[in-house]
């Protein structure tokens, strides 16, 4: 039992006494594995992690919802809309008004089905992830 202990104190140790803003990677935090990986000839890209700070992802859900449907034709925002209004049973007028108020959730969140699946890819296509 000693040594079952000893072992979850060892693995969780680096987790543990880690200083306030560093991130780990696996038992590393992300400046030593970045140094570990240069003297290896190893590549390092941290462009995926951390990126939700930057200034293009400012955007509240209903600007990012606000600027898709601009970025998109009528029939499409009218088709979105009604996938929304069917689900919740509200008029699309109820559902345009849902889904960019200041505390709206994801476009994503409201909409279903194949629908949903779709709104993905054209917001992707637009840079609006």
């Amino acid at each position: 039992m000693l040594a079952l202990i000893l072992g979850v104190l060892k693995i969780s140790m680096p987790l543990l006494c880690r200083k306030p803003g560093q991130v780990f990677i696996g038992f590393f935090n992300r400046a030593d594995r970045k140094k570990q990986l240069a003297m290896s000839g190893g590549w390092w890209d941290d462009s995926f992690i951390d990126n939700a700070d930057t200034p293009e992802n400012d955007m509240n859900n209903a600007q990012t919802t606000a600027q898709f449907f601009s970025a998109t034709d009528a029939k499409t925002k009218a088709d979105v809309l009604a996938n929304i209004a069917n689900h919740y049973g509200i008029t699309q007028q109820e559902a345009l008004e849902e889904v960019t108020d200041t505390e709206a959730e994801s476009l994503l969140d409201y909409v279903t089905g194949p629908t949903r699946a779709a709104v993905s890819l054209l917001m992707k296509r637009h840079g609006l992830n």
